[in-house]
């Protein structure tokens, strides 16, 4: 029981962090200097369009829990959205902006239920056509949810993986607009809705979670405009490197001064005495790492452990014993 109750602590400390703009480590990589900045860094005109297809929800305390885990905790209730969860934020956010003539081609879509009905009560709200592809097996109270919300669902594959590459292949074939769940930047804005309501209601979230002993340290990983340019082509151009592009990182390189401040906000939002921001340069992946390395461990309080004295056992004699060749075992060794 124990042990369970310690995950839970610490998966509770999971979502309040990724929900919001307050992730311990924020890597731009070779693509977007900012992820989740975002969420902080919403424009009014942004979070006036999720609104219009996301209710505010509430976030209640659990004496319970509280009681189990000896801190305060609060339950954000995304599940009193028309769709069940947060996921109808992100769908609407992007699917709003379209162009009338990226409406007119439709949207696709796939996903195991939340995604899918997000989507679907977006492009219904909008006007605009949506093919859903879900996986064989798919739990029938979402096939049944995504379709009454208006959806044309079809069935492939046996996971979603297998159902979100059918989905690129119809995009690719019939011009339909690509809804991806999370490697877009404007469903990851629309999802941050999310954190900057628990920041409005719950403003000292990251000082209750310090108070009942949590450690939070959080990292801001800064990369230059030279370097991202440097990463990304590398990417573009190297065929053992370009798996790891992705839109989101095209997308970030063109918005970098949107991003830039969407930080600052965000620096802004959630720099407090008991969980300040550290920023650490990484131009050098290999320095910018072992400089956090040596940071993090400044900051963590811990008690050096008794060294134990060890001594090599003597090894026993072959006897009777005759090594075997297996050279015809032995795998290529080109290196």
């Amino acid at each position: 029981m124990s042990a369970i109750l310690n995950d839970l602590h610490h998966f509770a400390a999971t979502i309040l962090l990724a929900v919001g703009a307050l992730l311990p480590i924020v890597d731009p990589l070779g693509g977007a200097p900012i992820y989740l900045a975002l969420t902080a860094g919403l424009t009014s005109e942004e979070r006036t369009r999720v609104a219009k297809a996301a209710q505010v929800t509430p976030m209640e305390s659990s004496r319970y829990l509280a009681e189990i885990l000896g801190s305060p905790v609060y339950l954000k209730c995304e599940n009193l959205q028309r769709t069940g969860s947060y996921k109808i934020r992100g769908a609407y956010n992007l699917l709003s902006q379209l162009t009338p003539e990226e409406r007119a081609r439709g949207v696709v879509a796939a996903s195991a239920g939340n995604h899918a009905q997000g989507v679907a009560v977006a492009a219904k709200s909008l006007g605009i056509k949506a093919r859903i592809y879900m996986p064989l097996g798919v739990a029938l109270p979402k096939l049944a949810a995504t379709r009454s919300h208006g959806a044309e669902v079809v069935l492939h594959g046996h996971n979603v993986d297998e159902a979100l590459a059918e989905a690129k292949r119809y995009a690719d074939e019939s011009g339909a607009v690509f809804v991806h769940p999370f490697d877009d930047v404007d469903v990851v804005a629309g999802q941050g809705t999310v954190g900057l309501e628990i920041l409005e209601q719950v403003p000292d979230v990251e000082k209750a979670m310090v108070a009942s002993g949590i450690i939070l340290i959080k990292y801001w990983l800064e990369v230059g405009p030279d370097e991202q340019t440097r990463r990304i082509e590398g990417r573009i151009h190297d065929p053992r490197k370009v798996w790891k592009l992705s839109d989101m990182d095209l997308k970030s390189y063109s918005r970098w001064y949107d991003y830039s401040r969407a930080r600052d906000a965000m620096f802004a939002a959630t720099d407090s005495p008991w969980a300040p921001w550290h920023i650490a340069h990484t131009n050098s992946k290999k320095r910018g790492r072992l400089n956090i390395i040596s940071h993090l461990l400044s900051q963590v309080p811990y008690e050096p452990l008794p060294k134990k004295d060890v001594k090599l056992p003597r090894r026993q004699r072959p006897g009777d014993y005759q090594e075997k060749d297996h050279s015809p075992r032995y795998i290529p060794a080109p290196f």
